[in-house]
């Protein structure tokens, strides 16, 4: 598991930025968006300091400045950061 902290989030729907944002991501799903969602213990904390992120890029070349790595059966997992 990891969270991206200091994240500015692009939701999508045509909502507002949302800055200083947190997100938590366990394997290729995210968990929780918010400003002060809790962080659990020995999550790697990644502060991506004002950068953007959008649902769907995560864990894509825009998220981590690599490509993702395909499971078998053709599933996205999010790469070692």
């Amino acid at each position: 598991m990891f969270a991206f902290v200091n994240a500015n989030v692009i939701d999508g729907t045509g909502a507002a930025l949302r800055k200083h944002q947190r997100v938590l991501v366990d394997q290729d799903r995210i968990l929780a968006v918010g400003s002060r969602i809790g962080i659990p213990e020995g999550t790697r904390i990644i502060d991506i300091d004002g950068k953007y992120l959008m649902p769907g890029t995560v864990g894509r070349a825009c998220a981590s400045g690599r490509s993702s790595k395909r499971r078998p059966g053709g599933q996205r997992r999010v790469p070692e950061l």
